[in-house]
């Protein structure tokens, strides 16, 4: 929890001076594969030029968001964060920074299809392995997510038909009575109410470097943006906590790309070791489409004159 909140306090906290405050809701990380096979703007004129194919990995993180009063923290809402976030082709990286400010980098993916056996899954993108002012750039694994072991015969031990079962499922395995116990909150919050309303809010940090001073940011804003689910089509469970299938996600080293150092994950990387093995607590796929609206500026940083 504590170097989620560093995250935050990086990302989300310190540029705006404490006027609006995000906490990790939660020690647990979501890492999704993704594979979007149509994707395209819902406003005319981009709309009718046509549709892109998205592969896509991401670290999620909850946040709860509010504002200090006094020696208080007054929750107000839930956003999810991404602080790790990678796509396959360029316009989709472009349009994700230049709009919402999502931090996506290039990488290329190893996605099973919905009826293939999630056996392996993997990101390769550009990375430095140490930072010197000689250090090459290279194109390498960074994640790997692989099947160590079966349920019975590849099946997933259990399918949902709806959204509701899916969330309903997903938070009473992970929480007790599906509730969560939010850092400045004296009760419970009810994840399974929120999971629910069928829409996901996020939260970016979008700026854009100063040309006159490199170091500093001509524009800084902190954008809220809902992803509405609109259709749901099925999901599987394949695993939970050693039962049903097993995962292991397998972390490389690099110094441009300190995943497991900034999100606390395990114990970081063994002397010596160039990786990093975790076991995967939780494993499953849905298949749903949805929509990202326009966001919203909760914060901006006032323009110089």
């Amino acid at each position: 929890m504590a170097k989620l909140q560093e995250v935050c306090d990086k990302y989300l906290n310190d540029p705006n001076n404490g006027e609006i405050e995000y906490r990790p809701a939660t020690n647990y990380l979501i890492l999704t594969f993704n594979k979007i096979d149509s994707l395209s703007s819902i406003y005319p004129p981009d709309y009718d030029k046509g549709i892109v194919h998205e592969e896509e990995a991401i670290f999620w993180m909850l946040t709860v968001v509010g504002k200090r009063v006094g020696p208080l923290f007054i929750a107000e809402r839930l956003a999810w964060f991404m602080p790790y976030l990678y796509v396959n082709n360029c316009p989709i990286l472009v349009s994700g920074r230049e709009v919402y400010g999502f931090f996506k980098q290039l990488g290329t993916f190893q996605i099973p299809d919905l009826n293939q056996e999630p056996d392996l899954l993997t990101v390769d993108t550009l990375v430095f392995k140490e930072f010197s002012p000689t250090s090459q750039s290279l194109d390498a694994r960074l994640l790997e997510v692989q099947r160590i072991s079966t349920g019975g015969k590849h099946q997933a031990i259990k399918t949902w038909d709806t959204f509701e079962e899916a969330t309903t499922a997903i938070a009473s395995l992970l929480f007790n009575n599906n509730k969560i116990a939010i850092p400045g909150l004296q009760l419970p919050f009810n994840l399974l109410e929120y999971l629910l309303n069928r829409i996901v809010p996020l939260v970016t940090l979008k700026q854009i470097r100063d040309v006159e001073n490199s170091k500093k940011a001509c524009y800084q804003a902190l954008i809220e943006s809902p992803m509405q689910l609109q259709t749901f089509y099925g999901g599987k469970l394949f695993g939970f906590n050693g039962f049903g299938d097993q995962f292991q996600l397998k972390i490389n080293n690099f110094a441009s790309q300190p995943i497991v150092q900034d999100l606390g994950l395990d114990k970081g990387y063994p002397a010596g070791s160039e990786s990093v093995n975790i076991p995967v607590k939780l494993g499953f796929v849905l298949h749903f489409d949805f929509t990202l609206k326009d966001g919203k500026a909760v914060w901006q940083a006032p323009q110089k004159n």
